[in-house]
């Protein structure tokens, strides 16, 4: 079981520490009255989707000893425009690079993720909508 723990500290700022005892300050935009000190729960939801899956893709071609130098997934989701608000979509980009590396080993990688290992990506497969892509770059454009 993992567990976090989220503290308010004033306005619309908290500070949530994860059992690996890392904190991290969430806040709201000023245009909603928050300070905008930290990112807001939306933000932490599509870091959370593309790290997950970050981590398993270069974990998965590491293994299949693939040469990628570089790796940068790029979320963003779409929210619905009536209450209750919910994402409807989460578009997933990787962008990586490596000699020799192709898209299709990347999407081998990815499709593994997504259908496996991702708890985060496997949380939502039946709520979201999820569309992947994957790009090559060359070496340095991905950073």
């Amino acid at each position: 079981m993992y567990e976090v723990n989220i503290r308010w500290v004033g306005n619309h700022q908290y500070v949530a520490e994860g059992q690996s005892g890392h904190a991290i300050v969430l806040d709201i935009p000023e245009k909603s009255g928050g300070q905008n000190t930290g990112p807001h729960a939306t933000e932490l939801l599509l870091i959370a989707v593309g790290k997950c899956s970050a981590v398993d893709v270069v974990n998965i071609l590491r293994k299949r000893r693939i040469d990628l130098k570089s790796l940068r997934v790029v979320v963003s989701g779409e929210i619905s425009e009536s209450y209750p608000k919910y994402f409807t979509r989460i578009n997933i980009k990787y962008v990586a690079s490596g000699p020799g590396l192709t898209v299709e080993e990347v999407e081998k990688a990815v499709h593994l993720s997504h259908e496996k290992y991702c708890t985060v990506s496997n949380s939502l497969a039946d709520k979201v909508e999820q569309i992947i892509t994957v790009e090559i770059a060359e070496e340095g454009e991905c950073a």
